[in-house]
């Protein structure tokens, strides 16, 4: 089993240094943004890759997310698991997705209703033929995290 691992991707529409995309409309930046995120997904791909891990902090800001950022993420990904449905996502939310420090939602909720994406906001254990993975999202409480870590 070939995985690939990706994290802190920080998507966001930077204003410092940004222009407008004029092909797609958008702040260039996040389009930069996009770009690394689909190049994660063509060399996943390319390098026959089923099972496709995010690590957290998928976008910059806590407690929301702008709009253009959060549409054009999930309609690349949705468009990704379109074209690839044996690539097996999962994804938890590091401490920039979440939406509060005790972790009860967060910002990449939304990618679980598309097909083949897991996103985990409680520890969870995954077992495969060859491996075994442990999934756990950012907790902000240290003791809690450090019970599931130690509790796997």
């Amino acid at each position: 089993m070939k995985i690939a691992a990706v994290s802190d991707t920080h998507i966001h529409a930077w204003k410092r240094f940004a222009s407008l995309d004029a092909s797609s409309g958008l702040n260039s930046r996040l389009v930069l943004g996009l770009s690394a995120l689909q190049t994660v997904y063509d060399e996943a791909h390319k390098a026959g890759c089923s099972l496709l891990v995010h690590g957290g902090d998928l976008f910059y800001t806590r407690q929301s997310v702008a709009t253009p950022a959060l549409a054009a993420t999930f309609q690349l990904v949705q468009a990704e698991k379109a074209k690839r449905p044996n690539l097996e996502d999962h994804w938890v939310p590091g401490n920039h997705d979440q939406a509060d420090k005790i972790g009860s939602w967060n910002s990449m909720s939304p990618f679980s209703s598309i097909p083949s994406v897991s996103v985990w906001h409680t520890p969870h254990t995954a077992c495969y033929p060859d491996c075994t993975l442990h999934f756990i999202p950012f907790i902000a409480d240290v003791d809690a995290r450090r019970k599931a870590v130690y509790d796997r």
